[in-house]
């Protein structure tokens, strides 16, 4: 195969420069025949290819459908093999927004062809899976058996089961620079996966920084859903045109769960992440001034109003009681009690509800969840 869809084209120009520049003024005064100048080597190591990381909301529309970037790496013509930095990717940020990877290759002659290979891990080699994970109810769905040859695609998660045909038979895909030197691939979001797919890995569907990867793992209801030695990090190659790999790069991305809590790995992910507490010393004989800013506004309110149905032009009555506020010094959960609209407004009336958030600091994503429940 020689691609997988029709690729959009993003001009990538890398170079690595190495070399040290010094400025300043010469502390000693030149003799007389010394050199005026000091000479500086600069050395040029071409680029073979570059990656680099970013996310989309997967909903975004204006600034917020715009790639966010969150790390690049090149590997050069002086490397055979390359292990990435870690990428961290913030968490919220992620599991709502589509992955995109971009690869570049700008050293043809390096690159005869160049092979990508997505993320993937086995979720269960048992017989009797259930791949729903236990957002949803077993018994809703048909019982996989992963125990079989060839795998069924539901027994696996990651990219790849998106990215490569004909997948887990063929785990990588591979392109021809001369043709196509600059790719991308956009993955879903692990939100989107959980609707479509009724999968909910979160976001070890896109993070590959299990730590412990020879060990199998079970959620808490003993279900198998990782199988020992069965993931496949992010990895990209360069081959010549006798097949052997000339340039391998591998690379981890990782969530960033921010200052309250430990960077979690795909380890804490699946079996609980914990606090941290930070403690700043400060020596003996030195001050500090910290300067707080507050603001008076709540980070977000909720009101709650009807109106006829039969009368569009009727204004909105609010609930009484309402609205309901969470302020700046409100703790997580709050509930919100008291509120009531008359019997027959609510009954022949719309119900109206409107959120405003006014801390888009600490509320760059806001959830809804409307009330429902199971009659029978």
């Amino acid at each position: 195969m020689k691609r997988l869809t029709s690729l959009a084209k993003l001009s990538l120009g890398l170079s690595l420069i190495i070399g040290m520049v010094g400025c300043g003024k010469l502390d000693t005064p030149l003799s007389a025949g010394g050199s005026a100048g000091v000479g500086i080597t600069t050395t040029t190591i071409p680029v073979v290819f570059s990656v680099d990381v970013g996310t989309s909301w997967e909903s975004g529309t204006g600034t917020n459908s715009t790639v966010s970037p969150w790390g690049t790496c090149s590997i050069s013509t002086t490397d055979s093999t390359k292990t990435c930095p870690t990428i961290s990717i913030p968490e919220g940020q992620l599991y709502y927004s589509n992955l995109v990877i971009n690869a570049s290759v700008t050293n043809k002659a390096e690159c005869a062809v160049f092979a990508f290979a997505p993320y993937y891990y086995q979720m269960s080699n048992q017989a009797n899976f259930f791949p729903s994970f236990p957002l949803f109810a077993y018994s809703a769905f048909t019982a996989l058996d992963c125990s079989a040859i060839p795998t069924p695609i539901g027994c696996f998660a990651g990219p790849a089961t998106k990215i490569v045909p004909s997948f887990p038979t063929n785990t990588w895909v591979y392109y021809l620079p001369s043709t196509d030197p600059v790719l991308n691939w956009s993955i879903d979001s692990a939100n989107k996966v959980r609707q479509d797919q009724n999968l909910d890995p979160g976001n070890r569907w896109t993070t590959n920084d299990l730590l412990t990867k020879t060990s199998s793992y079970y959620d808490v209801q003993g279900n198998m859903v990782y199988v020992s030695n069965s993931m496949q990090d992010y990895s990209f190659q360069c081959r010549d045109t006798f097949g052997d790999i000339k340039h391998s790069m591998t690379l981890t991305l990782a969530v960033d769960r921010g200052v309250t809590y430990q960077n979690s790995n795909w380890q804490t992910q699946l079996l609980g992440s914990t606090t941290t507490t930070t403690v700043t010393t400060i020596p003996v004989g030195t001050t500090t001034t910290t300067t707080t800013t507050s603001s008076t506004l709540p980070k977000f309110e909720v009101s709650f109003s009807t109106s006829w149905q039969d009368d569009p032009s009727t204004t909105l009555t609010e609930a009484t009681g309402g609205p309901c506020v969470f302020s700046s010094t409100d703790v997580s959960p709050k509930s919100c009690t008291g509120l009531s609209v008359p019997e027959a407004a609510l009954y022949s009336g719309k119900l109206t509800i409107k959120a405003k958030i006014n801390d888009k600091i600490n509320c760059s994503i806001f959830k809804f969840m409307p009330y429902y429940y199971q009659m029978s």
